[in-house]
């Protein structure tokens, strides 16, 4: 049972909320705006990254190339954004680390702020997900420290509430409505189209907290929103939330009337994964009122949707419906078979998470010495410039002083001048004095 997130909706292309592939196929295509053509590759690329690596790929390549092509910095950066997210599903985290730090360089080298706000953002989600909290944390403040300093108040917002959903994930709840609600009133105030994405994350967060009743008047308000801007994969995940609200509170009936309504509008967008996670739900909820056959139905049509996209750990939720719901329909062996391969699934499911969490360990040690040697670089180089700046203090006042010493001494040297011109003409001035005395008395005798 999962609640639709929203997740990042910042940084999505073109419309966070609907993905639309003939339309963004047809957006990518010739003759294009060429900032349309890099941003539908880049939502195609982002769509298919964790299921279809290789399409992932090719949009990610297009994007990439046709930004260099127009030198398009923004594009470029996030294409290589886009690439560490292909890398991080793949497992190859430290590339994702390297391909990160690339884009934010580009961003720097070219004053692309917006671009570096992105990277930023992406660059604190990839260390939330390596569990190292207060690098997430230092990159999503500096990220909505540097979104302060520019005048887009759509990026200061999108920044806003991925922080909140970031603390949300962490538990925080109280700093998580913090940024979500700051989020909110922005977007509020200039009817943006994300209103209905942070009212619905809003919402997960009192869902945490076990406040059905918050929770419920968020997801609702998030409906609304989404029925005045017609987004049917909106519909789908606000009405599935509503469900499981009604799930956790037993009204299981209502549960499943809105579990089916939501399925009617994730068809339409056709979003294979909503469709598998909402039948899950409708199984359990079916198992609730014991409508078994309805619960196989559901367990099945999931099934077979999480083996296309190779989830297991779907497909271990699907074949415990299915073992249940055999078990009330009377068919043991095909409950047991069933409970079979749902335990071997969870068996290869938790040596994945063993096998993912030794790598994890390892890739973690890896980025950690790159981390604090580059701490330690920066480090050195805050050194360097602290004796530089000193140096440079030391050498300005021996300069000062060498230059009022010299100031002093032709002060002195001036008055010494001036004092002995002075005594000179004071002697001069003695001399006729007393030459000018001696011919008085000689003439005073001549009398």
């Amino acid at each position: 049972m999962c609640i639709a997130l929203f997740s990042l909706c910042f940084i999505a292309r073109v419309d966070a909320a609907r993905f639309d592939k003939d339309s963004l196929l047809s957006a990518a295509g010739e003759g294009r705006n060429e900032y349309l053509r890099i941003s539908a590759l880049l939502e195609l690329s982002d769509h298919y990254s964790s299921f279809f690596k290789d399409s992932s790929i090719l949009y990610a390549r297009q994007a990439l190339e046709l930004s260099r092509q127009y030198k398009n910095i923004r594009g470029e950066a996030n294409a290589l954004y886009a690439y560490a997210t292909i890398y991080i599903n793949s497992g190859r985290l430290a590339k994702a680390r390297e391909t990160y730090l690339e884009g934010l360089k580009l961003c720097d080298q070219n004053n692309e702020t917006d671009g570096k706000i992105e990277g930023l953002v992406h660059f604190s989600v990839f260390y939330q997900m390596l569990g190292k909290n207060d690098s997430m944390m230092y990159y999503s403040l500096k990220a909505l420290d540097l979104s302060k300093k520019t005048n887009n108040i759509e990026i200061q917002a999108g920044v806003a509430h991925d922080i909140g959903n970031l603390y949300a994930s962490e538990g925080n709840f109280d700093k998580a409505l913090f940024y979500c609600n700051q989020a909110l009133e922005t977007w509020k105030k200039i009817g943006h189209k994300n209103i209905a994405g942070v009212m619905s994350d809003i919402g997960n967060i009192y869902f945490n907290k076990a406040d059905y009743q918050k929770a419920l008047s968020y997801y609702r308000q998030a409906y609304d929103n989404s029925v005045q801007n017609n987004d049917a994969q909106a519909h789908g995940y606000t009405l599935n939330n509503i469900g499981l609200v009604y799930y956790k509170l037993d009204s299981f009936n209502k549960a499943i009337a809105y579990y089916n309504t939501s399925l009617k509008y994730y068809n339409i967008s056709l979003n294979k994964q909503g469709i598998a996670n909402v039948e899950d739900n409708l199984g359990e909820a079916y198992l609730k009122t014991r409508q078994y056959k309805l619960a196989l139905e559901s367990g099945e049509k999931s099934l077979e949707l999480y083996k296309i996209q190779n989830l297991i750990k779907g497909l271990q939720g699907s074949y415990g419906i299915l073992a249940e719901a055999e078990a009330g329909l009377g068919n043991y062996a095909e409950a047991w078979k069933y409970q079979k391969l749902a335990s071997e699934y969870q068996d290869s499911l938790n040596r994945l998470m063993l096998n993912k969490k030794i790598a994890d360990f390892e890739t973690k040690f890896e980025i950690e010495k790159k981390d604090n040697e580059n701490n330690l670089l920066r480090a050195q180089d805050a050194q360097q410039k602290t004796e530089l700046k000193t140096n440079s203090q030391i050498t300005l006042f021996i300069v000062i002083i060498t230059v009022l010493c010299l100031i002093i001494a032709l002060l002195a040297l001036s008055t010494s001048i001036k004092r002995k011109h002075r005594l000179e003409l004071l002697s001069r001035f003695n001399k006729e004095i007393s030459e000018q005395k001696k011919t008085l008395e000689e003439s005073d005798e001549l009398k």
